[in-house]
């Protein structure tokens, strides 16, 4: 992919953004611990709105920014969650494109996201709570379901079928954002997250193993994940109908 100036120029400022929305105070979880950040629900926004390489460039810049800068934390482990909005951009915004190459967008999205379910079966955690990745599994049965109308749906003149794109895009980049998350915390155990450190966790939470962790906080993810739709199409859906006659390269023949 080659970029012309005004890539550089809408990557530059949804990089920007990106970094912004973070300085945001975020929304509570409630019954948790730790905020649900604005950046993170909006990443796939970038996807569809600017297409899967651009998008995914403006996440990953936008979050390494973040994770330089205050009040980012510039440690190795939340160095790796960079990939978490990076991989949401561009999964939404695959799944919105017609083709690439030869292949149609939700043929390689729904790799994706089938991969990241893959590796999480592939670890002795995923193993043992092997019905965690519901929410996932629901994102990726939605991609094979929809599959090319999701692009179809996002250049139709009907606002209904945007709206519909839109959410069914961002759920699907939502759900990637969170398998990534979940995968870097599982391979950073004992290197980059101290085992006492969640061994004092389990203990405080009377919980046996780190499978049981993963059950423990379904409820929190699933809210999670809920509020974050919400915002993504709280603000994607007027956003598409705003921008569309732009011609930008995620909603543009």
């Amino acid at each position: 992919m080659k970029l012309k100036s005004i890539d550089i120029a809408l990557i530059s400022v949804f990089a920007a953004l990106f970094y912004l929305l973070t300085l945001l105070p975020g929304i509570p979880i409630i019954g948790g611990k730790g905020k649900i950040e604005l950046a993170a629900a909006i990443a796939p926004i970038f996807g569809i709105v600017l297409g899967p390489w651009r998008g995914a460039l403006a996440a990953l810049f936008g979050s390494s920014i973040a994770w330089i800068l205050p009040p980012g934390s510039p440690d190795p482990f939340s160095g790796l969650l960079i990939l978490a909005p990076t991989i949401s951009s561009l999964v939404a915004g695959l799944f919105t494109t017609r083709n690439v190459g030869r292949l149609y967008g939700w043929q390689f999205s729904s790799l994706i996201l089938g991969g990241l379910i893959a590796l999480w079966y592939l670890t002795w955690i995923g193993i043992r709570a092997f019905y965690y990745p519901i929410m996932h599994i629901a994102g990726l049965a939605l991609m094979l379901i929809i599959r090319s109308k999701a692009s179809e749906y996002l250049l139709s003149p009907s606002r209904i079928k945007n709206s519909l794109a839109v959410i069914a895009a961002s759920y699907c980049g939502i759900v990637s954002d969170h398998m990534v998350g979940n995968l870097a915390f599982i391979f950073s155990l004992g290197w980059l997250i101290p085992l006492e450190a969640v061994s004092g966790w389990l203990k405080s939470l009377g919980l046996p193993d780190i499978p049981s962790l993963f059950i423990y906080v379904m409820p929190i993810s699933f809210m999670e994940r809920l509020v974050m739709l919400l915002i993504a199409a709280a603000v994607g859906i007027p956003l598409i109908a705003a921008v569309k006659s732009y011609k930008l390269p995620g909603i543009s023949e």
